[in-house]
């Protein structure tokens, strides 16, 4: 991997994590972006991820509900993230039109699909696309996996209600 694609998935990183702030509660959303290489041993995604997160976090338990092989790719995926850019978005839709939501998450998509775009164009085409849902200690998690040369850059989504729900009642 080289650098200007690492410090572009750093900058893609950043971005989903501020978006996912604006929900105004602390740890409410969450959202990443990361790369993780391929190897011989895993035939599907969902095996990656899971050996991701077993070094990452040992006691994880990553069950997944399907995968999901997005229609168009990397294209695809445009419409498919908006939903998760704006969540909850400090009470907007008591305070703005829904076509006023709408566009923003448009814009903000297509603002996440820039950056895609040069991130694929630097690592070549993408063969592939993937979504993955799963719930791992009461956090929900969706993962978008763009299958690049060797690598997948992962962009996850965490709606972590649950997992707060459960912390706050252990206290």
């Amino acid at each position: 991997m080289n650098k200007s694609f690492s410090i572009e998935v750093a900058r893609l990183d950043g971005y989903l994590g501020g978006m996912a702030e604006l929900s105004g509660r602390i740890r409410e959303y969450s959202a990443f972006s990361y790369v993780i290489a391929m190897n011989n041993e895993c035939t599907h995604v969902s095996e990656l991820l899971v050996k991701h997160y077993s070094h990452c976090s040992p006691d994880a338990q990553l069950v997944f509900s399907g995968e999901i092989k997005i229609v168009n790719g990397v294209a695809g995926l445009e419409v498919e993230l908006r939903d998760f850019l704006i969540r909850g978005f400090l009470d907007a839709s008591k305070h703005f039109p829904s076509e006023t939501i709408e566009d923003r998450k448009k814009y903000l998509s297509f603002r996440v699909m820039d950056v895609l775009s040069s991130l694929v164009g630097m690592e070549g085409p993408s063969s592939d696309v993937f979504k993955l849902e799963c719930e791992a200690s009461g956090v929900q998690c969706v993962f978008f996996c763009i299958l690049l040369k060797g690598q997948i850059l992962v962009l996850q989504f965490n709606d972590n209600a649950g997992w707060l729900q459960h912390v706050s009642e252990a206290e």
